[in-house]
């Protein structure tokens, strides 16, 4: 018989095939699963955002107090409920819209309450004023931070709904319930929104601004309305 003759074997080829063989199958493995895009790190104490703006436990809670002196027989989260659908969102909304002529009124507002220390009078072409009363006559910013103020002194910024504010604090009268608390206070108003801003413009601009929910617990506060309205989670 005339001998065979052998098929040389290419060694690269054989070093391939041990090598898919010892892996399991001819195919690479996959390719692994990039993690998810990181989220936004909020500061601590943060509860809720408005347009990236953060609101925070303690400010909802300090607002709360004023308004259970009020109303105390409301729950808290009654009260955190309130602080924010009547103060909170609102000034954040503006805030937030209007972030820089915020800080700059801001910085005014420093050199004017540096000013007054020296001058109490407050100077011509600022937005000024007495007013007396309630809260309810006051609007409640102003009733509470008046409540913590030395008399005939000026304090401030105090941040109101698309405005600072300077107060003096000139009289008070103790009601029969704190709640009924009568103030007298010199205000300077500093607006940080448009001069001819009008109902209807914050309104709108409420309508546009977006609810992000840090915790959960104050998210179930916020009324379906108010989630509807900012395009938050219903």
């Amino acid at each position: 018989m005339g001998s065979q003759r052998r098929r040389r074997t290419d060694p690269t080829a054989w070093l391939l095939a041990v090598i898919l063989f010892s892996c399991g199958g001819s195919e690479p493995p996959p390719e692994p699963t990039p993690p998810p895009p990181a989220g936004p790190t909020w500061p601590e104490g943060a509860c809720l955002a408005v347009d990236g703006l953060p609101l925070f436990e303690a400010d909802i809670d300090r607002i709360g107090t004023w308004i259970a002196l009020i109303k105390p027989a409301d729950t808290q989260p009654a009260l955190r409920r309130q602080a924010l659908t009547h103060t909170l969102l609102e000034r954040a909304v503006l805030a937030s819209r209007y972030a820089a002529e915020r800080e700059a009124t801001r910085s005014t507002a420093l050199e004017l309450l540096a000013r007054l220390a020296t001058d109490p009078t407050a100077p011509e072409g600022i937005e000024s004023g007495t007013v007396s009363g309630t809260w309810d006559d006051l609007g409640l910013v102003v009733w509470g931070e008046t409540r913590e103020l030395e008399t005939d002194s000026w304090s401030g910024p105090f941040e109101d709904a698309g405005r600072w504010l300077l107060l003096r604090r000139t009289d008070h009268t103790p009601g029969i319930a704190p709640g009924a608390d009568l103030y007298q206070v010199e205000l300077i108003s500093l607006p940080f929104v448009p001069s001819d801003f009008s109902r209807a413009d914050v309104e709108a601009t409420i309508d546009d601004a977006l609810l992000t929910v840090i915790d959960p617990a104050f998210g179930d506060l916020v009324p379906a309305h108010w989630r509807l309205r900012m395009n938050g989670p219903e």
